[in-house]
């Protein structure tokens, strides 16, 4: 028993590695930490390792899923989304992340400053994920004009 246990790790290790090599680099930017984007008081810069990297994309993808489920009208395809990721560490410990995704960067140079827009319908959402306790809030996609 201890033996499947052990190669059940193993497997799970690979498959999580094999899957963050395939992480597409060009599709996301970690951005600087500024404390008005919905953090708590106090949160401090963190920095983002490559698990809770691939955490941030398997989460991100499974709330599009459930959100896709639910509004069959309103479908996003996040394939088609560049994503900035701006962490920190919350006075408790727990580490948050602010994402913002987005279909158009509108011109601007996404890699180093945020695109905030306002409204410009799916093409623009975000959302803030909590990686300690691996659940998200303010799920939030923009309005049309």
């Amino acid at each position: 028993m201890k033996h499947i246990a052990i190669l059940s790790l193993i497997l799970f290790n690979s498959a999580s590695r094999a899957f963050a090599q395939h992480l597409d680099t060009s599709a996301y930017a970690i951005l600087r930490f500024e404390a008005h984007y919905g953090f708590p008081e106090q949160s401090i810069s963190a920095t983002l390792n490559q698990d809770e990297l691939l955490q941030i994309e398997k989460m991100i993808v499974q709330i599009i899923q459930d959100h896709n489920k639910k509004n069959k009208h309103y479908t996003i395809d996040i394939s088609k989304y560049k994503r900035q990721y701006i962490a920190a560490l919350t006075p408790t410990g727990e580490k948050i992340v602010w994402v913002n995704c987005f279909c158009d960067s509108l011109g601007t140079d996404w890699h180093k400053e945020m695109l905030i827009v306002e409204d410009g319908g799916k093409c623009f959402f975000n959302l803030i994920l909590n990686l300690k306790k691996n659940n998200f809030y303010n799920f939030f996609i923009n309005g049309i004009g």
